[in-house]
């Protein structure tokens, strides 16, 4: 909306006058505004999602464009969404550490949430300020410790909605640095509750160039068109790799890269200063098989803070010998070997059978699912892909789509690792609508390669990141 807007609820006349555009997400747009009847500044968030058919009409009214009913339907879905979103918030009005939403109503074709305007920095300005971006261990477990109780609270409400959708706890889905802010009278809030599922961001209407988020949970990329796999363990991977980039001031990898080979490294090889035993906990927030990570926000909070009890050693009679102490202690480290053997070679079989089965279910779905793009406009700004991610099963293929706004566009494909993992060519030259598929070819290895597609008139380039699971 133009600056300067006058925005009404028509339910009860309040009227808010609207101010700069001061973020922007998946959903929609955060302005500055002015709430003429309460006399306060407040922050007004519109539905206006990142795709090609939401557009707005002189009068700052939404329109969607063509107006088909496939069209229609996805609006509908993302302002569905967007209502959760204020719904699920107004739950916890009573609770410092979320933000406060004073109302939510419908108007110029779109919705909008109205919430209390905060001063203050995000936890990734704070880390932008330090030395190094880092803190201490027990800086960052202090400073997060009041998000621990509310997000156990979510995590333990049920929520349903005005169409009676239920959901047996409140995941947040996007918890980063980005996400939680120190407000300036002291308290801690998260921000951007997250509805939208992986699928949901490339759907076929959406423009949202995705940037590889390495504080997301690997089971929120296989969900696809479902949250079946998410739960409170998917925010306590976000938790743990926001502690992790805090400490470290380095950000963890990907989930989707870890899956394929862990490369992830001890905070204590940065010289953090955490003892072994944090060191294991944290490692365990982060496991990427979300059945070997802890499922309890809490648990994991109380376990980083308090060193393991240690166990008492079993009194040895002195009648015994030496060599028979000797022989008692060789039979059980070779059985307790054996069971950890035998139980990480069967963890192993297992995370590989499943990563298949989700990817080979999910595989017709991620033919297609992006609009990798190498440029969108909006306004005055342009949107580009930094990096994507696409998964490939063994001897199959899959089409990404490109597309770019320049009528004569073309494009160079380079790997910057896993050259010969999968072979890639393009589909046909790009079309009148801008628009060409690359095919990426697997063969019989699995591993992960990352392409760059360069733009040969402007230079511009994104990657992505293919990832062929066993």
């Amino acid at each position: 909306m133009a600056q300067e807007t006058r925005l009404k609820n028509p339910a009860n006349e309040n009227e808010y006058l609207i101010g700069k555009a001061i973020g922007q997400g998946s959903l929609g747009i955060v302005y500055v505004a002015w709430d003429i009847a309460n006399n306060r500044k407040v922050a007004v968030k519109e539905c206006f999602p990142y795709s090609r058919i939401v557009n707005r009409t002189h009068s700052n009214a939404v329109n969607i464009s063509p107006n088909t009913q496939e069209n229609v339907d996805f609006f509908n879905r993302r302002k569905k969404r967007f209502r959760q979103e204020a719904q699920k918030m107004m739950l916890f009005s009573d609770s410092p550490n979320i933000v406060n939403v004073f109302e939510f109503f419908e108007a110029n074709n779109t919705a909008y949430i109205v919430m209390e305007f905060i001063e203050g920095q995000t936890f990734a300005q704070v880390l932008g300020r330090v030395p190094n971006r880092r803190l201490s261990m027990e800086s960052v477990l202090t400073n997060l410790k009041p998000l621990v109780n509310i997000l156990e609270r979510m995590h333990n409400t049920i929520f349903a909605d005005d169409d009676g959708w239920q959901s047996a706890g409140i995941i947040h889905r996007g918890i980063n640095p980005d996400n939680i802010f120190f407000s300036a009278d002291g308290s801690v809030k998260l921000l951007d509750f997250v509805s939208l599922t992986f699928a949901e961001l490339f759907d076929n209407h959406s423009t949202m160039v995705y940037r590889m988020n390495c504080h997301w949970a690997y089971e929120q990329y296989l969900s696809i068109g479902s949250a079946a796999a998410l739960g409170s363990w998917t925010d306590v991977y976000a938790f743990a790799a926001t502690i992790y980039q805090a400490i470290t001031g380095k950000l963890p990898p990907s989930a989707t890269e870890r899956s394929v080979n862990d490369t992830i490294e001890l905070p204590s090889s940065f010289g953090v200063n955490i003892s072994p035993y944090q060191e294991r906990v944290l490692l365990k927030g982060l496991a990427v098989n979300y059945k070997n990570r802890y499922q309890s926000i809490k648990q994991f909070y109380d376990d980083l803070l308090q060193p393991p009890i240690p166990q008492t050693s079993p009194k040895v009679e002195q009648s015994d010998s030496p060599w028979k102490k000797i022989l008692w202690g060789v039979a059980v480290v070779a059985v307790i070997a054996a069971f950890l053997l035998c139980n990480k070679m069967n963890l192993k079989n297992n995370e590989l059978a499943e990563l298949q089965k989700q990817t080979q279910l999910n595989q017709e779905k991620l033919k297609g699912y992006g609009e990798f793009a190498a440029d969108y406009g909006y306004g005055s700004d342009s949107y580009y892909a930094d990096k994507a991610v696409v998964f490939v099963n063994k001897n199959s293929e899959v089409k990404l789509p490109v597309y770019c706004d320049l009528k004569d566009f073309t494009a160079t494909l380079n790997f910057l690792n896993g050259k010969g993992l999968v072979n890639l060519k393009w589909e046909a030259p790009f079309d009148e609508a801008h628009k060409a598929n690359v095919i990426i070819r697997a063969g019989d290895n699995a591993g992960y390669a990352t392409i760059r597609f360069t733009n040969n008139i402007n230079s511009d380039n994104f990657e992505v990141l293919v990832v062929v699971p066993n």
